[in-house]
């Protein structure tokens, strides 16, 4: 399976969270599942790609997985869906992993994107959260923030 050609589907298809998620359930290879699962949160719709996050968490895909949201904060169409999602969902994260390493990094590599246009909220929640082992994935996350939200306001 090329993963171009599920991107594309996710992008111009007609119902794609529907016709991926069918293809994610008729496929047995986790490589596979994975590529699916990448072009989900690819998705422009708003309703549809909330569809695909709900399905993240829905117990359908392995927790392991749950690390395939900061695929979907590269979507610039839905960067208020995602930081919504992952100011009520962050927990998951050390949940499904046992360590707050991996929340720090997703931290790290989401909210740069996620957090553009909402840049006092995001600092206020991140900078809320008591969580030990985080601190570096925060300080990356709100300086790389910073100069991305001063980058889109200047383009």
């Amino acid at each position: 399976m090329r993963q171009a050609v599920v991107n594309a589907y996710a992008v111009v298809g007609d119902r794609p969270f529907e016709t991926l998620r069918e293809l994610y359930r008729s496929l047995t290879t986790d490589e596979d599942r994975n590529k699916v699962l990448a072009a989900m949160l690819s998705i422009t719709n708003r309703d549809e790609y909330q569809r695909s996050l709900d399905f993240l968490i829905s117990g359908e895909v392995k927790r392991q997985d749950l690390q395939f949201f900061t695929v979907g904060s590269r979507n610039p169409y839905v960067r208020d869906l995602n930081l919504r999602w992952f100011m009520n969902n962050y927990k998951r994260f050390i949940e499904a992993y046992g360590d707050p390493g991996v929340l720090s990094r997703v931290i790290t590599y989401s909210i740069p994107l996620i957090g553009i246009g909402q840049e006092d909220e995001v600092e206020r929640f991140l900078r809320g959260l008591n969580i030990p082992g985080i601190e570096m994935g925060v300080r990356a996350g709100l300086e790389l923030l910073s100069a991305y939200s001063r980058l889109s306001r200047s383009i």
